[in-house]
């Protein structure tokens, strides 16, 4: 065996593929929230990299996470992975890192 056992609701086993397929044709990421849309938004409350002074005074955070399986391996919960959202807006950090991965053509 080599991978994760696991149990369903009637207790039968089944083995988890050790190196699951990428979904859609994306490289599988360790984090399992780095393609979702929330993971760079300011108004997700679970974000870290967000400075306080990127946030307004009437900041109204999104626990949008809270309710997705994929933040907390929590199987009960539905997959709500985002690509899109009406109130997303990026943080600072994560739009330098998209500035940098820009190439300059001459």
């Amino acid at each position: 065996m080599k991978g994760q056992l696991r149990f369903d609701e009637w207790m039968n086993i089944s083995e988890e593929n050790p190196f699951p397929k990428p979904v859609k044709g994306r490289i599988q990421m360790v984090d399992p929230c780095y393609y979702c849309a929330c993971n760079s938004c300011i108004n997700n409350a679970e974000n870290s990299k967000v400075t306080p002074d990127e946030v307004s005074d009437n900041w109204d955070p999104c626990f949008f996470c809270d309710d997705c399986r994929k933040f907390d391996n929590d199987t009960s919960k539905r997959n709500l992975e985002r690509e899109e959202c009406i109130r997303y807006e990026i943080s600072s950090y994560h739009a330098e890192q998209n500035r940098k991965s820009f190439k300059v053509m001459r």
